[in-house]
């Protein structure tokens, strides 16, 4: 009795794919600190790209904390200042306040139930511009 047991056992083994490596053990990020997560409600002008994009979320899950760095080359201050001053608020953004010039460099804030966003924009290079990005809980 014990001989088939075994006999159908090894047969069993045999007959499963895939038992020679055992399965691999994923650990996924912990949810509250994501990176490069896209946010629907804080779009990038067209043609920037993300150096930085980090979240984490408060316990409660109120409010965001949203580091983003992004760059576009062949881009311009002001045409990035316009993008959030007219994209924001349609994702329910208010513009709470803006300093600088168009000629840079420039800071707009907006706000959003429980969060403010600041955002500053400014020449990295005689060819690109540089956008730092940063959500957190309205003081």
């Amino acid at each position: 009795m014990k001989a088939r047991l075994l006999c159908a056992a090894a047969i069993l083994l045999a007959a499963v794919p895939g038992c020679e490596n055992p399965p691999r053990v994923v650990t996924p990020d912990p949810p509250t600190s994501k990176t490069d997560v896209r946010h629907p409600d804080l779009p990038a002008p067209e043609g920037f790209v993300y150096d930085t994009n980090i979240t984490d979320t408060s316990p409660t899950g109120a409010f965001r904390v949203i580091t983003q760095a992004l760059s576009g080359k062949n881009r311009r201050v002001e045409g990035a200042a316009k993008f959030y001053k007219e994209v924001l608020p349609v994702h329910g953004w208010t513009l709470e306040g803006e300093e600088g010039t168009a000629a840079g460099p420039m800071k707009l804030a907006f706000v959003k139930k429980d969060e403010r966003c600041r955002i500053e924009i400014k020449d990295a290079s005689p060819t690109a511009v540089a956008v730092s990005l940063k959500v957190n809980r309205k003081d």
